[in-house]
């Protein structure tokens, strides 16, 4: 690892850390590397491996893989396509290393180059060659996603290890938010320093700050002229360190991100942007907080937009919901066996690991692609193994649920008798799972009904508020979305899922409607995912796909067209995620 680090230094760029890990990918923090490699015969070419696995991962920061919007490769792309913008991006990325480090560029070729792994047919050939130039970008590789013709398997070179853009995004959401800290904090003392003396100087002033750099010259040789209203300012290195590693992460530094205000720190900004990220969490006897909501029109926050209410669910009538469960109970009775025996086997279940060096049994897919790359005259993968391994269960789910009036009827009916069948199944896998409902009528009153919390046990009484859930006004979904994912965020839990049961898109009667609605409910599921929380929407309105795949990405979406399927469909989907 010394070795390795100090190539790190040698090459430029951002301090990146060097981590063991299972699989070969960076965050664009740090770069994680098996603790051995055994791929080769030979000391010198595992060696080799090691060095271009560090020397690609380095280039992912360092020529921008990672300057696109994110939110495509969490939402939009499938898995087939994120590995095709892998191997695309992997080309481009491959010439890059190869104009600056010839030395490592024989190695490339010595392991076997992506673009020589990438299929014959003359539209990927094109798509090569284009990713090749000088000026080729990353959304050039996303540009060629829809464009290219579909194969039946695309082999990746294995010192790219995995691309992982969630661990990215949560890794650039720390760094953005303590790198603007410090780029403000220290304009603001170069301003402060700037103005001593001066008896133009205000308490009130906007200072403005702007950067250029020459583009046309390589990343690493391009000079920084740095002014502060039009005059020159003279960087000391850290500014210049702090500078260039913002610049990897940005095509431009955000304009906002140059100006600071002198009536206030930059740590009072900071107070102020966590306000509206919401970041507090609800404690469970708290009546009541307020939480921001996102403007598209101004592509802001609004901060302190939302008054959010908790309540208990009522539980109604003992006797009509002890008649209402065990109707359900006695009509669904073989349903309940079966997705107990399901539920019990996955808390029994291991997890199986793909494309592995060795293992219990054969990854056909790998086998395949390896099979492939040998007819081809390529080196063959090695990974072509599946192992199985036991894991302990460490999940937290909340169920949200719809409680708005065009809920009412059978659609109501379905999603209690849903909730009453989870809750048996459940029961047996001992995982942690809590059941909101959610409503609004304006922004003023967003209503967030406990059913069950994390800490209850489920029994007549979590039955009894089950079966008495009734509809009430409207739809403000993003309210509900950023409360409970900071209730969620509390729970010590490896995987964390939001699971949505909702019959319509967002509304409310204050103008929470159209795209509005729908741009603030997008933006709160960004920040959930961003946070690591899983989130996905089950919905029985068939319209829904006109709308909900921008909101939640198509991945993270079912339509159940028949809703007497409704109580498999959400088993199905909460075991496939938390498995």
């Amino acid at each position: 690892m010394p070795v390795l680090s100090g190539l790190l230094v040698a090459l430029g760029g951002r301090r990146l850390k060097i981590q063991e890990g299972d699989t070969i990918h960076t965050d664009t923090s740090t770069i994680y590397l098996p603790a051995r490699c055994e791929r080769f015969s030979s000391y010198e070419e595992n060696r080799g491996f090691y060095r271009l696995a560090l020397v690609f991962a380095w280039a992912q920061t360092w020529f921008a893989s990672w300057q696109v919007d994110l939110q495509v490769l969490l939402y939009d792309l499938d898995e087939r396509q994120l590995r095709l913008f892998q191997a695309l991006e992997g080309v481009r990325l491959e010439a890059c290393i190869e104009r600056i480090l010839p030395g490592i560029g024989r190695l490339l070729q010595a392991m076997g180059r992506q673009r020589d792994r990438l299929p014959a047919q003359q539209a990927w050939q094109k798509a090569a060659q284009r990713l090749r130039q000088p000026d080729a970008t990353v959304r050039d590789s996303i540009a060629w996603i829809n464009k290219l013709p579909a194969v039946k398997s695309l082999t990746l070179a294995a010192y790219q290890g995995r691309f992982q853009p969630l661990a990215v995004r949560q890794a650039l959401n720390t760094r953005v938010e303590k790198e603007k800290r410090e780029l403000q904090e220290t304009l603001q003392g170069i301003a402060r320093q700037r103005g001593k003396g001066s008896p133009e100087q205000t308490p009130d002033k906007e200072k403005r700050f702007s950067i250029k750099t020459d583009r046309a010259k390589p990343r690493g040789a391009r000079q920084i002229e740095f002014t502060m209203d039009g005059e020159p300012v003279e960087l000391t290195p850290q500014l210049e360190r702090l500078l260039r590693s913002i610049s990897q992460d940005w095509d431009e530094i955000p304009p906002q991100w140059l100006r600071v205000a002198m009536d206030k720190s930059p740590a009072d900004d900071a107070r102020r942007m966590g306000e509206q990220a919401a970041t507090k969490t609800p404690a469970e006897n708290e009546s009541q907080i307020y939480v921001p909501e996102w403007d598209h029109s101004i592509n802001d926050y609004r901060p302190n937009w939302c008054r959010v209410f908790l309540r208990e669910a009522e539980a109604g009538d003992a006797e009509s919901g002890r008649r209402f469960t065990q109707a359900v109970k006695s009509r669904r009775y073989g349903l309940i066996g079966r997705l107990r025996n399901s539920f019990e086997f996955l808390r029994a279940a291991n997890l199986r690991m793909r494309r592995q060096t060795d293992g219990d049994d054969i990854d056909i897919d790998a086998l395949i692609d390896s099979l492939i790359a040998a007819r081809r005259g390529e080196e063959p993968d090695a990974e072509i193994y599946t192992q199985n391994r036991k894991v302990g269960r460490n999940v937290a789910v909340v169920f949200m649920v719809d409680m708005s009036g065009s809920t009412r009827g059978r659609v109501n009916r379905l999603a209690r008798e849903s909730l009453i069948l989870l809750c048996e199944a459940l029961s047996s896998l001992r995982d942690r799972y809590a059941l909101y409902g959610f409503s609004s009528h304006s922004r003023s009153q967003c209503m967030i009904y406990r059913i069950k919390s994390f800490d209850e046990e489920y029994n007549q009484v979590i039955e009894s508020r089950i079966a008495n859930i009734q509809p009430h006004h409207y739809t403000r979904m993003g309210a509900a979305i950023r409360y409970l994912r900071t209730y969620l965020l509390n729970s010590e839990a490896k995987t964390r899922l939001l699971l949505s049961l909702s019959d319509g898109r967002p509304e409310d009667k204050d103008g929470y409607r159209g795209k509005y609605g729908i741009e603030d409910t997008r933006r709160a599921l960004m920040e959930t995912a961003y946070l690591g929380i899983h989130n996905h929407c089950i919905t029985i309105d068939s319209k829904a796909m006109d709308y909900l795949p921008h909101m939640y990405g198509r991945s993270h979406v079912s339509i159940v067209n028949d809703i007497e399927t409704l109580p498999f469909r959400m088993a199905d989907i909460y075991r496939r995620i938390t498995q």
